[in-house]
């Protein structure tokens, strides 16, 4: 009994599996295409396209900076908006309807993107969230801001979106590998050249003291920095292993932001101290206290 069991089991597996086959493949005399490349498309999106559909079946990525939208015919209205898919994204793409739509796979769906707000290819490897504040710095050019990557890298062929003078704070989105940044400008999204921002950087707290023009604060050094110019405000003596020479800075003081640039150096100014010029009388040098601050620098990015 157990022996005759075991053969019906088999029987029986063996007719499921020959029917699931046959199901799956269905009969492979009516095509030349290998039946398996299309046994997940047969009964879903693949089916009932238009016959002047182009079928591609690639991979293409969202290039519009405000989301692509995605629609449910292949016509540009909110009445037929199905969502949106965020900048850089990479999307199934089932055939081409013409020059101005794409037919794609969006929530295992048959759904219409403009062919305007894609791109074939991916210009860049890596995408790195910002979302912080960034300025403008341009050396006194001024920042082009491109409303698309295409137009951001072909900058002798393209219009430029708007310009921005060094100063402007922006929103930074993101940040891409090929030198660009997302930005957001007066609620509109577009590209700039990454290394035409700089940004805000904590440095830490540091413990911050002052000194004055004085023979008690310079003993026979004179007021003069590392560099054998005159002090003047801001001048600050650093650790050059955590703030480099030249290197700007910004103390937040009790409602004040103080603007410092590393220029000299001190036998006491170790590791996280900074020691700042001050053009005012020794008893009021001293009474600036002596305390920990937050300190600031700002970088460029890339």
């Amino acid at each position: 009994m157990k022996n005759f069991s075991k053969k019906l089991i088999n029987l029986t597996t063996s007719i499921i599996l020959v029917t699931s086959a046959t199901i799956c493949l269905g009969s492979s005399s009516s095509t030349e295409q290998n039946p398996f490349e299309f046994r997940f498309a047969k009964g879903t999106i693949f089916e009932n396209l238009n016959s002047n559909v182009q079928i591609t079946n690639d991979i293409i990525y969202a290039n519009n900076v405000n989301s692509l939208n995605v629609y449910k015919i292949p016509k540009e209205s909110a009445d037929f908006e199905l969502g949106q898919i965020p900048f850089s994204w990479s999307i199934d793409r089932i055939g081409i309807l013409n020059d101005d739509w794409s037919v794609i796979s969006y929530n295992c769906e048959k759904c219409y993107v403009k062919n305007s707000d894609i791109a074939c290819t991916k210009d860049y490897n890596k995408v790195t969230e910002c979302n912080d504040e960034v300025i403008v710095d341009s050396n006194g050019v001024g920042c082009k801001i491109y409303s698309t990557l295409d137009k951001a890298l072909n900058t002798q062929n393209s219009e430029q979106y708007s310009t921005v003078n060094d100063g402007t704070i922006l929103k930074r989105i993101l940040s891409l590998d090929n030198g660009f940044s997302l930005i957001e400008f007066n609620n509109e999204k577009g590209f700039m050249k990454s290394s035409d921002l700089i940004k805000r950087q904590y440095l830490g707290k540091f413990q911050i003291t002052y000194y004055c023009p004085c023979n008690i604060c310079n003993g026979g050094w004179g007021a003069y920095d590392y560099f054998g110019n005159p002090l003047i405000d801001g001048t600050a003596a650093v650790d050059t292993s955590l703030i480099p020479f030249g290197t700007s800075f910004q103390i937040e003081e009790d409602g004040y932001t103080r603007n410092c640039i590393a220029k000299d150096i001190g036998g006491a100014i170790q590791g996280a101290h900074i020691d700042v010029f001050v053009d005012v009388p020794h008893s009021v040098c001293e009474q600036m206290g002596n305390s920990k601050k937050d300190v600031y620098t700002y970088v460029r990015c890339n």
